[in-house]
C-alpha cells in the first residue's frame, strides 16, 4: 500500500507532495526488501562463503550440484541452512584431503556416528530450555563485546543452535563462521590421510579464523570407543587442532552437552541427565557471583591452601601472589567455579581422584592418584584402569607432570561425580587440578587476575576430587573455610543450597518438584 492512501485527499492532488511520497514509497519498498533479506543474511552470508570456496573445485563430483542447491535456497528455514552448511563443510574437508578419489573411504564416512543435520531430532531439549540456554550464550556474546564470532555446533546441540540463530537474527546480529563438531567424521578422514590432511585442514581453519575473535562452542562429549577406533597419534593431532582454535580466540563461551554414553557410565537415564544439565544451567547466578566474589577476597589474600579428604588426598598449594577468577558468566555454560594456579614449584604431597574420567586422547581412566608431589613435580602417577593411556598422555607433552590450575567447583545443583568433562569440574563440594598448560588471562570478566604460573604445554586435562561426605576440609592459612564439601560462612550459603536460599516465589517451577535420583 502506498503512503498516499494514509494522507488526506487534499494532499494527493498537490504534485510536489505526490512526487515526494512516491519517492518515499520506493525507499520503503527497498527497506522492506532489505529487512526481509536481513532475517536470513546470517546464514546466507555463511552459505555464500561456502559457494565461493566450492567454486575453486568445479570438476570434483557433487560440487556443482551443492553450489546450485545453496544458490537457489531462498527461505528462512534455519534447519535447512544448517544442513546445507554441514554438507558444504564435509565436502570441502573431503576435497582438501583428496578423499573424493577413494571410494572405500567415502563409504566409511557415510557411516560415522556424526549424523546429518537433516536426520537429527529436535527433541534433545524442550523449547523452553533451548531458549534459556541459547539466551545465556547470547548474553556472553554481548559481554565479550559483540566481536567477530565463530559458532561451532554438534548434532546434540541442534535445538539450542537453531534458537540461538533466531535470537541473533531478531537482534540484528550474525555469525561470521559456522563449523561443526564432528569428531568421528574428522577422525575417520584423518585415519586415512592423517598427516597430509591435518596440515591442509589446519591451514584452511587458520584462514577461516583469521578475523574471528570470539567463539561459541556447542559441543558434546565423545564416546570412549573413540579410544579404540583411532590411533593415539591421530587423536593427539586432533586435540592440538582444537587447542589451536581456542588459542585463536580472545574470548569464548563453550558447553559440553552430555552424550548417551555419559548417562550409561554415570548410571543416570539419558533424559534425566539432560534435565540435570539444563537445571545446572538455571541457577541464581547473581547471588552465586556475589558469593564467589566474597570467597575470592579470602583466597586472594591467602598463601597456603590445604585440602584433605578420607580418600587419601592431602595436598598443600602455595597460592601467594596468585589471584582467583570468578567463573560465573564467562567461559563455560553451565557455570560455576573459582580458579587460579598454584605457584608451580610449590605444590606438595598427594591427590586422589576417585571415579571415572574420559579424555579424548586417552579413553576412560578410573581412580587417578597423583603421588609423591614434591616441589610441584608429580613424581608418581597412576590409575586403577587406563593406566597405560594415562601415563602415555602425560609423557607425550613437556611439563605435563606439573599442576597449572586449582579450581573449586561451586554449582549447587551438581552433587555427584560425573564423567562429562565440563560438568565434572563444576560439582559443588569438589576441587580439581589441571595438568599441562596454564591459562594466560590477565583479565577475567573485566577484572585483573593473575592465574598464570608459567607452565606451558598444549593440553588441558582436569582431574576432579570430591570433598562432599568425605571427611574433608579446605583450609586457608590454617583457617577452616569448608568442611565435608559445605562452606561454613553463612554469607556464601547460596553455594551450598542454591535456589533454596531464595523465597519460594522467586524459584523456577522445576525447583519445586521432587528429584527421583537425588541430585539435590
Amino acid at each position: 500500500m502506498s503512503l498516499l492512501y494514509i494522507f488526506p485527499l487534499k494532499i494527493q492532488y498537490k504534485p510536489l507532495f505526490k512526487f515526494l511520497l512516491n519517492i518515499i514509497d520506493i525507499y520503503l519498498y527497498l527497506f522492506l526488501i532489505f529487512f526481509i533479506s536481513l532475517l536470513s543474511c546470517c546464514m546466507k552470508h555463511i552459505l555464500n562463503n561456502y559457494i565461493k570456496e566450492l567454486s575453486s573445485y568445479p570438476d570434483v563430483p557433487n560440487v556443482l550440484e551443492l553450489m546450485n542447491e545453496i544458490a537457489t535456497w531462498t527461505t528462512d528455514n534455519i534447519s535447512r541452512s544448517f544442513q546445507l552448511a554441514q554438507s558444504a563443510e564435509r565436502l570441502l574437508q573431503i576435497i582438501v584431503s583428496w578423499a573424493y578419489e577413494n571410494n572405500e573411504l567415502l563409504q566409511c564416512l557415510q557411516y560415522t556416528k556424526d549424523p546429518s543435520w537433516k536426520n537429527v531430532s529436535q527433541a534433545f531439549f524442550s523449547q523452553e530450555y533451548a531458549y534459556a540456554i541459547a539466551h545465556k550464550f547470547y548474553i556472553s556474546y554481548l559481554n565479550a563485546g559483540s566481536l567477530p564470532t565463530l559458532l561451532r555446533v554438534s548434532h546434540l546441540s541442534k535445538s539450542i543452535a537453531e534458537v540461538l540463530v533466531e535470537i541473533f537474527l531478531k537482534e540484528w546480529k550474525w555469525f561470521d563462521v559456522i563449523d561443526f563438531h564432528e569428531p568421528y567424521f574428522t577422525a575417520t578422514l584423518l585415519a586415512w590421510t592423517w598427516q597430509t590432511w591435518f596440515d591442509a585442514l589446519k591451514k584452511r581453519k587458520e584462514n577461516q579464523l583469521s578475523s574471528i575473535r570470539h567463539g561459541i562452542f556447542l559441543k558434546h562429549d565423545t564416546s570412549s570407543d573413540y579410544q579404540n577406533n583411532y590411533p593415539y597419534d591421530i587423536k593427539k593431532f586432533f586435540v592440538e587442532l582444537n587447542r589451536a582454535w581456542f588459542d585463536a580466540m580472545s574470548t569464548y563461551t563453550s558447553t559440553i552437552i552430555p552424550s548417551l554414553e555419559n548417562s550409561l557410565v554415570d548410571e543416570i537415564p539419558y533424559d534425566d541427565y539432560l534435565q540435570l544439565y539444563c537445571e545446572a544451567c538455571d541457577q541464581p547466578w547473581d547471588e552465586i557471583k556475589k558469593a564467589q566474589e566474597y570467597l575470592i577476597e579470602q583466597f586472594d589474600v591467602a598463601s597456603d591452601l590445604w585440602i584433605q579428604n578420607a580418600d587419601g588426598t592431602d595436598v598443600h598449594f602455595d597460592i601467594s601472589w596468585m589471584t582467583f577468577a570468578n567463573s560465573c558468566i564467562t567461559a563455560n555454560i553451565p557455570w560455576s567455579e573459582i580458579f587460579s594456579a598454584p605457584r608451580r614449584e610449590w605444590v606438595n604431597w598427594k591427590i586422589v581422584a576417585k571415579w571415572k574420567f574420559f579424555y579424548s586422547c586417552s579413553g576412560i581412566i578410573k581412580n587417578i592418584v597423583l603421588d609423591d608431589i614434591k616441589d610441584g613435580k608429580i613424581c608418581t602417577y597412576y590409575a586403577e584402569e587406563g593406566n597405560e593411556w594415562f601415563k602415555k598422555t602425560i609423557a607425550a607433552f613437556p611439563w605435563s607432570d606439573y599442576i597449572w590450575e586449582i579450581g573449586i567447583g561451586t554449582n549447587p545443583h551438581l552433587q555427584q561425580h560425573m564423567i562429562n568433562k565440563l560438568l565434572v569440574e563444576k560439582i559443588w563440594g569438589s576441587f580439581h587440578v589441571a595438568l599441562w598448560k596454564a591459562y594466560t588471562y590477565t583479565h577475567y570478566d573485566g577484572k585483573p587476575v593473575n592465574v598464570d604460573n608459567g607452565n606451558r604445554s598444549s593440553m588441558h586435562r582436569d582431574i576432579t576430587t570430591l570433598l562432599r561426605w568425605q571427611e574433608s576440609h579446605i583450609m586457608l592459612d590454617g583457617k577452616l573455610v569448608q568442611k565435608n564439601g559445605k562452606w561454613l560462612d553463612p554469607r556464601v550459603s547460596v553455594l551450598n543450597e542454591g535456589w533454596w536460599t531464595l523465597p519460594v516465589e522467586q524459584q523456577p517451577e522445576w525447583r519445586k518438584k521432587d528429584y527421583p535420583h537425588g541430585y539435590t
